[in-house]
């Protein structure tokens, strides 16, 4: 995943995936504006995945700039329970 910011134009790109060889076409026609802050672009593939997000005028308001976190919460953290408790096989050799 890619965040771009752009001072200048106070805009920001938020690539989920790559677009790869199945990533085919682009519906960019979900376009969701936003009086306050500008509008939001949607961007799908021809299979309806979403694969992209684009924020023109007023990202800086929408995103902490300041700090980007990623966290992989393991399976079960939210039940407290772990491995065959919370339903997981465990993947096949």
């Amino acid at each position: 995943m890619r965040i771009k910011y752009y001072e200048e134009t106070d805009s920001a790109v938020i690539w989920l995936r790559e677009r790869g060889p199945d990533t085919v076409g682009e519906i960019a026609g979900e376009d969701l504006p936003d009086p306050a802050l500008g509008s939001v672009v949607l961007h799908r593939d021809d299979a309806g995945e979403l694969y992209g997000i684009e924020i023109y005028s007023g990202a800086g308001q929408r995103l902490d700039l300041d700090q980007i976190e990623f966290r992989r919460v393991p399976i079960g953290a939210t039940t407290g329970k772990t491995g065959a408790e919370a339903g997981v096989r465990p993947a096949s050799s």
